[in-house]
């Protein structure tokens, strides 16, 4: 069977004694083979994944789709723990590329770069995760993470400003308030050029955010609010061999995406 291994983050990985690089931009597809990873920030950390055995984990999630193995990795097993937060119901672990949440038992795990301005708050049923560079939100309802890229930050005050994944256009302004215990969070967007080829991306981060945009560029017979609820469950969209591909915690979903004169006509 192939396998094809991908990831988000920047990984290093050693198949029959070739090295190869697994990155946003890359991945690797190799038959059943036993293949050795490390992470390029935390190089000394190595995992060793039999690719014909590998089952969904904390560090790694595996499904199998039209006979081809798909394994997205999150992290090598990284054992260096820089910030532990516990809250009211979850336990929250902040690793140099990497944090991994305890809730209610099970174990999640997303991609993070640590600073040591790293900051971690549970409100109303999410945990936040950021720094200046990145801001997680982690759902305990729909057990999926959300992503962003900071653009500023006010820490004295918990105000954010962020960008969504694969958009130039598309912000949201977050404001935590730990003592009331609420959460303020306001959709923002600036003029600019749409790049035709983000089209499936920014139908998907945008319905996963509940921006209404979506509705400009889908056909009008596609409900935006189921689209909604469908994204709102998923973490991240992957172009794999010209295919699109979802994620979460239990796996890689494929995702059909049909576009006609430059709007989004189905999609299953």
């Amino acid at each position: 069977m192939d396998n094809i291994i991908f990831s988000l983050g920047g990984f290093c990985l050693t198949d029959n004694n070739q090295v190869l690089n697994i990155n946003k931009n890359t991945y690797i597809k190799t038959p059943d083979t036993i293949v050795k990873l490390s992470d390029n920030l935390c190089p000394k950390n190595q995992i060793i994944i039999d690719t014909k055995n590998v089952q969904s984990c904390s560090m790694y999630k595996a499904s199998i789709i039209n006979n081809i193995r798909f394994i997205e990795i999150i992290n090598s097993g990284e054992k260096v723990l820089k910030n532990k937060y516990i809250t009211k119901n979850c336990e929250i672990n902040i690793f140099e590329n990497h944090v991994l949440i305890v809730y209610n038992g099970k174990v999640y795990s997303y991609y993070f770069d640590y600073f040591e301005n790293t900051q971690a708050f549970e409100i109303n049923g999410k945990a936040y995760i950021f720094n200046n560079k990145y801001f997680l939100i982690f759902d305990m309802g729909l057990l999926v993470f959300s992503h962003y890229f900071v653009v500023e930050i006010n820490y004295k005050n918990l105000e954010i400003l962020c960008r969504l994944p694969k958009n130039l256009n598309y912000y949201i302004y977050i404001k935590l308030n730990t003592i009331n215990n609420s959460v303020f969070i306001k959709k923002l967007k600036k003029s600019g050029n749409d790049l035709a080829y983000l089209l499936p991306y920014k139908l998907f981060y945008l319905s996963k955010n509940n921006f209404q945009d979506v509705s400009v560029f889908v056909k009008k017979s596609i409900d935006c609010k189921n689209l909604f609820r469908y994204f709102n469950e998923y973490e991240n969209i992957f172009n794999i061999d010209d295919k699109f591909y979802i994620t979460r915690y239990d796996g890689i979903h494929p995702l059909t995406i049909t576009i006609e004169d430059k709007y989004i006509s189905d999609i299953d």
